[in-house]
């Protein structure tokens, strides 16, 4: 299932969120070797508390979450 939802909507979808920045993290700090900030296992930055970004998140039925394939769409 795909699940569409918004920073600010976030609390709405708090598992899935939290699934999606410890994905974020093991491959923007831990594969890539980025230098993000990684907090508790969660990637976290500014361009989510300031922009309100929309997050495609694909969950799987096992409740598990698909690593994150595009992070930012520039319209």
């Amino acid at each position: 299932m795909i699940k569409v939802f918004s920073y600010n909507q976030r609390h709405f979808h708090a598992p899935t969120y939290e699934k999606m920045l410890r994905a974020r993290a093991v491959v923007f700090s831990g594969r890539l070797n980025w230098d993000v900030n990684v907090v508790d296992g969660k990637e976290e930055d500014e361009y989510d508390r300031e922009y309100n970004p929309l997050y495609f998140v694909a969950e799987r039925p096992d409740g598990g979450i698909e690593e994150p394939l595009i992070d930012t769409l520039v319209w």
